[in-house]
C-alpha cells in the first residue's frame, strides 16, 4: 500500500507493485484479495479516484488535468473507473 500511495500518479503495473515488496505477482494479488477484497490494480484505481475527488474539490483544474495528474492515462479511463467505483 505504501508503494501505491507514493507512486499512484505514475504509470505502475502489478509487476511494479510486486517487485517493490519482493513477491510474485500472483501472491500479491492473492494477498490483496484476501485483505481488501480487490486486486492491486483495482485498489490503485480506487486510490487514484479518492485523490482525484480531493483535487476536484480543492484545485481549479479540469477533470482531464486532474485525471492525468493522479495517474490515469485519459479522462475517459478516469470516468470509467469513477463510475465503476460506485456500482
Amino acid at each position: 500500500m505504501s508503494f501505491i500511495q507514493t507512486h499512484y500518479h505514475e504509470s505502475i503495473s502489478r509487476q511494479d507493485i510486486a517487485r517493490s515488496i519482493g513477491v510474485d505477482e500472483r501472491y500479491l494479488t492473492h494477498c490483496f484479495r484476501n485483505e481488501f477484497g480487490v486486486t492491486p490494480i483495482k485498489y490503485l484505481n480506487r486510490y487514484r479516484v479518492k485523490i482525484a475527488k480531493q483535487y476536484l474539490e480543492t484545485k481549479n483544474k479540469s477533470i482531464t488535468e486532474i485525471a492525468l495528474e493522479v495517474g490515469f492515462s485519459s479522462s475517459a479511463h478516469f470516468n470509467r473507473v469513477f463510475i465503476n467505483k460506485w456500482e
